[in-house]
């Protein structure tokens, strides 16, 4: 054909991505020993995190997850301590590797896009070490982000060991991350959700089911070695009003958009301080510890800013918050969503390693209460409580601030137990929340999110917006050129170069022929460069000597992204289309292509008309006035 190929690749199969292969079986057996690795490195995480944050708060030897704000420390201790610990994350990511700086989703997508999911083994080694580092010793991160980037970083060193493809090892990436959250958390629906939106970029079964099965490995494990329920478990009474519990969604939607303002201020907040700390006179190894000063200092005013915050979360989501109380509450709330907001914000621009998850829960869940408490108030007949007000704020936050909507709502279900309120489903509020949010912030920021922004800088585009592919659903039959000319195989090619230079003949305009036997199937495809690369010595050769043997063909009921990945395989510009026999039935080019594309299009950016209803024909047998008379 054009350019054929010496060593000619594989041509993909003519099922393409609608039929699952035996190799499936393959990766979903990788991706249950993947699960199982990034549980139980998750589990070391939060070990390694309580170890620290006993050693240094506590003075006393033990695992067990706690509060570094929890007792009474002397001052120095609360300042210090993250100042030691931005010290240490210094000195590791300068001698070690920068990709431990940061909460460990923007160098797990970085992974994807650039790097062909390629991510050293160091990262596994280093970055749950950073993060248990930060965090024991105050950081006011939540553990997610960095079981992300290490679950990741776990799936692509196995995909890096064994012959698999690309795809292949970004899956198995994927399925690291998703198993490392679900084992932190106990959210396996969430974890798989949270991935196809954030990492994968594809919705197939070839993807979806390993992540499933890897994810679900995490959840099992959280259970079995982490907690035995819910992370944020919910036991306080929630209510979303009456009609079914359904009546308060009209300010659910409200606390909804202003979730997606306070997302989308915090977006900003954090990408805007990164460029301050970035241009500070400052060295580079020096700005963790400069930023460990800050928390610190936000820490002293309230200690209870510092560390992941899980018990605090919990706290929020199950506090009854009685009327004479109220504005107690209110301004405890207050205090901790902007207190939280800065020390998170100053920690991650400066470089400190840890999880935005979990602050963005507590920032939104406080926002939540707080909203809440408003609401009872103006609506105490209603029987919208603050609780569930947070639980909304908690996961619409975190929908603004990522983008991740899909994964928010079941997030709010699946970390708080509350699956029913009523007689409906929970989800139904937390998705007008969540979707409002996400709108909102969509508005505000555009694709701007917590998640992506450190790579949109880099000039890295992230899409997180899923579609069909528009030629997928358009076949070769309804754009292929009519039945073109077929050459016999016996035809001398001298003749077919005197038909292509006749101007006056239909030969002169065409590039390529199919060739067919006597049986009439197609044999070969020649080409007009065939005919120039051949013009010396074309006495004595018929068509078939000079053309493409055995070539690249289609179908006429395949789709057109199928041809179109044919003719990117064999690097050509026409296929011959044939009927199931082998005989040619049309012919397909990249301009059919283009004019297929073009019409999907049409159907997105073009506006038609008003709906014109058109009056029947009357009956021949009427005798209307209408009715033409002899």
């Amino acid at each position: 054909m054009d350019n054929p190929s010496a060593a000619r690749p594989p041509v993909p199969s003519r099922l393409g991505d609608y039929s699952v292969r035996p190799r499936i079986l393959l990766i979903g057996a990788l991706a249950l020993a993947v699960g199982a690795v990034a549980a139980l490195v998750a589990d070391a995480l939060l070990k390694l995190i309580g170890l620290i944050t006993n050693l240094v708060f506590y003075q006393r030897l033990a695992t067990a997850l706690v509060a570094p704000g929890a007792g009474h420390h002397p001052w120095w201790l609360i300042v210090g301590a993250p100042v030691l610990g931005g010290l240490v994350v210094g000195f590791m990511a300068r001698y070690g590797s920068e990709a431990i700086r940061g909460h460990g989703m923007p160098e797990a997508i970085e992974a994807i896009l650039r790097n062909g999911s390629k991510v050293r083994p160091r990262i596994a080694q280093l970055k749950p070490v950073s993060a248990g580092v930060t965090i024991g010793t105050g950081g006011p991160f939540g553990a997610e982000g960095p079981i992300i980037q290490t679950g990741g970083a776990v799936g692509s060193v196995l995909g890096q060991i064994l012959n698999v493809t690309t795809t292949e090892r970004k899956i198995l990436l994927a399925c690291g991350a998703g198993a490392g959250m679900a084992a932190i958390l106990g959210t396996p629906i969430a974890a798989i959700l949270f991935v196809v939106e954030l990492l994968l970029f594809e919705f197939r079964a070839r993807s979806f089911i390993p992540v499933a099965i890897a994810s679900g490995i995490g959840g099992i494990m959280h259970f079995v070695l982490i907690e035995g329920r819910p992370l944020f478990a919910v036991t306080t009474v929630v209510g979303f009003g009456p009609y079914f519990g359904l009546g308060g969604l009209p300010l659910i939607a409200l606390l909804g958009a202003l979730c997606g303002v306070v997302g989308s201020f915090l977006t900003k907040l954090l990408y805007r301080l990164e460029d301050v700390f970035r241009k500070a006179p400052v060295n580079e190894l020096l700005i963790p510890v400069l930023g460990g000063a800050l928390v610190g200092g936000i820490g002293f005013f309230d200690p209870s800013v510092l560390g992941t915050g899980y018990t605090l979360i919990q706290s929020v989501l199950n506090t009854q918050y009685a009327a004479n109380l109220a504005v107690g509450a209110g301004f405890f709330l207050l205090a901790l969503l902007a207190l939280k907001a800065l020390a998170w914000t100053v920690a991650l621009s400066t470089g400190s390693s840890g999880g935005t998850l979990a602050p963005l829960f507590m920032m939104g869940g406080a926002f939540g209460a707080l909203v809440g408490l408003v609401f009872q108030a103006g609506f105490p007949s209603l029987g919208l409580t603050a609780s569930a007000c947070a639980i909304v704020g908690m996961v619409a936050v975190f929908a603004a601030a990522s983008r991740a909507t899909l994964a928010s709502i079941v997030f709010g279900a699946e970390v708080t137990g509350i699956y029913t309120v009523g007689n409906v489903s929970a989800l139904v509020p937390l998705a007008v929340g969540c979707v409002v949010a996400d709108a909102v912030a969509l508005y505000l920021i555009g694709d701007e999110t917590v998640m992506t922004g450190k790579l949109t800088r880099k000039g890295i585009r992230v899409k997180q917006e899923y579609e069909a592919n528009l030629l997928e659903m358009v076949p070769v039959s309804e754009v292929m050129s009519p039945k073109p000319r077929a050459l016999p195989a016996t035809m001398p090619a001298a003749e077919l170069r005197g038909l292509m230079e006749d101007i006056e003949r239909p030969e002169y305009h065409m590039r390529s022929f199919p060739v067919v036997d006597r049986a009439g199937k197609v044999v070969a495809v020649v080409t007009r460069n065939d005919l120039v690369r051949e013009r010396d010595c074309l006495e004595g050769k018929t068509v078939l000597d000079i053309g493409t043997k055995d070539p690249t063909v289609v179908h006429p009921d395949e789709s057109v992204y199928a041809a179109l990945q044919r003719m990117v395989w064999r690097h050509v510009g026409h296929l011959p289309v044939v009927d199931d026999d082998g005989r040619p039935a049309g012919y397909l080019s990249r301009g059919d292509i283009h004019a297929a594309w073009r019409r999907k299009l049409s159907e997105e950016g073009v506006r038609e008309g008003r709906l014109h209803i058109r009056r029947p024909a009357r009956d021949a047998t009427s005798n209307g006035p209408d009715r033409p008379r002899s």
